[in-house]
């Protein structure tokens, strides 16, 4: 009984199959486009783009701040992509230049609709920046092949809430002032 446990456990991932595309890969980074499930459903599927970053270097974050643009998806009609759900950044200051950026590896999920066939092919754009900045473009073709994804387990479970590290507090003549680490305006 121990050994068909094992065998199961063995060749369970060659069950699963892959549900991402074929990685954009430069010195500074690694972009690919993975799909939560290998089918879309109702013409609907859960995507994302997944950066790995080089030592170094940073995309831009949805609110990108005093510099940069952040990431950007398209896809040809009838399909229409939600926005891009960054993660939480990191507050990043670079020559009195202030930036929310994401570094290492991120995931910034988004929904496709109005699917139909056996692929899908989104384009991307993103800044990405050490010293200096490169913008950078990258067409995906995702296989839909029906069955598990071997990229579910990227997806949360459930959209995180993440709180501010910022104290807010709004001044008698209505600004808006964030203090915190590095921070203070």
């Amino acid at each position: 009984m121990r050994c068909l446990a094992l065998l199961v456990l063995l060749f369970l991932p060659h069950f699963a199959q892959a549900a991402a595309s074929a990685p954009y890969v430069t010195p500074r980074d690694q972009v690919r486009l993975v799909s939560e499930t290998n089918s879309a459903t109702d013409g609907k599927l859960q995507l994302a783009l997944q950066f790995k970053l080089a030592p170094g270097w940073h995309i831009y974050w949805k609110n990108p701040g005093d510099a940069g643009f952040p990431p950007a998806v398209s896809a040809a009609a009838p399909v229409t992509l939600g926005a891009l759900d960054d993660p939480p950044p990191d507050y990043f200051l670079q020559d009195g230049i202030a930036a929310y950026v994401l570094s290492g590896e991120a995931l910034l999920p988004f929904t496709a609709s109005g699917i139909s066939g056996d692929s899908l092919s989104v384009n991307a754009r993103w800044l990405v920046c050490a010293d200096v900045c490169v913008p950078e473009h990258a067409s995906f073709t995702l296989p839909l092949t029906g069955g598990a994804s071997a990229e579910a387990g990227l997806f949360p479970a459930a959209p995180s809430i993440v709180p501010s590290p910022y104290k807010a507090t709004l001044t008698p003549d209505g600004t808006l002032r964030l203090d915190g680490v590095g921070r203070s305006r």
